[in-house]
């Protein structure tokens, strides 16, 4: 069992579409990390998707550190056609976008949208409240149930991948 971060990221980028984002990056980590090709998939789905007209969906990978963060971003804010929404992986990073583009004097949302794919506590406490893609637990503790009551009923579990969507938690930032 896993979160399907292809559907997460379908959803994103279906929504900073429907806002009128048509300039959209998804920011990365480089590297081979899991559910981040699942990611990218889906978030180039999500704008083809959307309309006769997709936009133009980026995908920016950076090294993980805070100035890598930063070359991504000032590049995908370079005029003439700046990036005006960002689908980023992993809650250190939004941190980092977050702060950068308050230091760049730009406004969320209503300059520059941002949507967080994973969860952590520490981003009920940033304001603006950042939209976010949320596991519930109890979601996975029902799905392992099942299979551990098929395992002991029928002696076999099957060996299809199960993923689950996260909840989209609003939040202030779209």
């Amino acid at each position: 069992m896993d979160v399907d971060h292809r559907a997460a990221a379908r959803h994103a980028a279906a929504l900073l579409w429907r806002k009128g984002h048509r300039r959209a990056a998804l920011l990365l980590p480089t590297g081979a990390f899991g559910g981040d090709a699942e990611t990218e998939a889906g978030f180039r789905e999500g704008f083809v998707a959307s309309a006769r007209d997709p936009g133009e969906p980026l995908v920016l990978q950076h090294d993980g550190s805070v100035a890598g963060v930063a070359s991504c971003l000032g590049a995908a804010l370079r005029p003439p056609r700046p990036v005006t929404g960002f689908f980023v992986a992993r809650t250190a990073h939004v941190l980092t976008v977050v702060t950068l583009l308050l230091r760049r004097g730009l406004r969320i949302p209503q300059d520059v949208a941002v949507i967080s794919r994973d969860d952590d506590a520490f981003l009920e406490f940033l304001t603006p409240a950042i939209s976010r893609y949320v596991s519930a637990p109890e979601s996975f503790a029902r799905r392992l149930s099942r299979a551990v009551i098929q395992l002991a009923q029928a002696g076999f579990v099957s060996v299809k991948p199960v993923r689950l969507m996260p909840r989209f938690v609003a939040g202030e930032t779209v």
